[in-house]
């Protein structure tokens, strides 16, 4: 009995091993590609600019940033394209003669094409995006010999075009790294701005202008 106990135990460690030996020849056999979906994290940093148009001044906010992404490539022939849709948050703040702006969630979607060879890939990226923004501006004036605070608070998001480049890595079938760049530039975005008026209804308007430069780093996972 104990003999064929260890005749078994033999057959099945050497089978184990075999099978083993198997799959690791299988996944190195397999070649590495970009194809299929992904999801991944970025973090990296950016310079926020803020255009006030009647004031004709610019404000610069610098700030971290932090993205989940979903997407996917497809692959042909070395040419690459393929889509990725992000949530995150850039938060930012601006300050500039009684104003205020708060930038704080993001989203954004993008399309990408470029040339991936082996575990490397080059790409230009194109998309849209908007933050969700907090503007409140204060006026101060009098009306006879009282001084009065009037206070006007926008609540809005900001629609933007996004451009960009970047590179990234295949670490494994499952894993890749990737840096990129991307510059942002909105049109011209209308607020409600506070007045002299008593009439607590009554509001001027101006007009801002934001755009952004980031740069990033992620780590992706891919299916």
């Amino acid at each position: 009995m104990k003999k064929l106990f260890l005749i078994a135990f033999t057959l099945s460690t050497i089978a184990g091993h075999a099978h083993a030996k198997e799959q690791v020849e299988t996944e190195k056999a397999v070649p590495i590609t970009w194809s299929g979906a992904y999801f991944g994290l970025r973090i990296g940093s950016g310079t926020s600019s803020l255009e006030f148009e009647a004031l004709d001044s610019e404000v610069n906010a610098t700030s971290g940033t932090f993205e989940i992404t979903v997407g996917g490539n497809s692959v042909n022939n070395n040419f690459l394209w393929g889509y990725e849709l992000s949530l995150g948050t850039a938060p930012a703040e601006f300050e500039e003669n009684n104003r205020n702006m708060e930038l704080l969630a993001v989203g954004e979607a993008r399309i990408r094409v470029g040339f991936a060879k082996d575990n490397a890939m080059l790409f230009a990226t194109a998309g849209v995006g908007a933050t969700s923004a907090k503007y409140v501006t204060n006026t101060q004036f009098r009306s006879g010999s009282t001084l009065y605070t009037k206070k006007t608070t926008n609540e809005k998001a900001i629609g933007y075009t996004l451009l960009g480049a970047g590179a990234g890595i295949k670490l494994s079938h499952s894993f890749s790294i990737l840096a990129e760049y991307n510059h942002t530039f909105s049109g011209s975005e209308t607020f409600k701005k506070s007045n002299n008026s008593l009439d607590k209804d009554s509001f001027d308007e101006e007009s801002l202008n934001l755009s952004s430069d980031s740069f990033k780093i992620g780590l992706n996972y891919h299916f």
